[in-house]
């Protein structure tokens, strides 16, 4: 697989994961703001910490990818072509540049399912 065709394929994974954060926020965490599912009183801590990160985690996923598709433009560019360690050096460096905040997503998919089975359950107790 050449160069190209792996930040392609990076991209692709990448929109689809920020398209399921964006659907997780709106089947889940927006009806708990909307319906107001008792967060304050809530005993399940995790469902708190998700809310608290789930934005962090969305604009994270949209940061990296923004970056990612800069470097994939640059790499289709007449005026500038990057070859070689040019482009693996872009691509090292956003993920060295987002590598600190990746331990989110562990902390995020940890946290979600226990978060649809709360809502679920408060939904169907209402």
């Amino acid at each position: 697989m050449d160069l190209d065709s792996l930040l392609g394929t990076l991209v692709r994974k990448e929109e689809k994961y920020v398209k399921k954060l964006t659907e997780f926020r709106s089947i889940y965490i927006e009806p708990i703001e909307e319906e107001e599912l008792l967060v304050k009183d809530v005993e399940e801590k995790s469902v708190v910490v998700l809310l608290n990160m789930m934005e962090t985690v969305h604009l994270l996923a949209q940061d990296f990818l923004g970056d990612l598709n800069i470097i994939l433009k640059k790499l289709h560019s007449g005026k500038r072509k990057y070859r070689g360690e040019k482009n693996v050096l872009a691509i090292s460096a956003a993920f060295m540049k987002y590598a600190p905040l990746f331990g989110l997503y562990g902390r995020y998919a940890f946290l979600k399912n226990s978060v649809e089975d709360w809502v679920k359950d408060k939904q169907e107790t209402q």
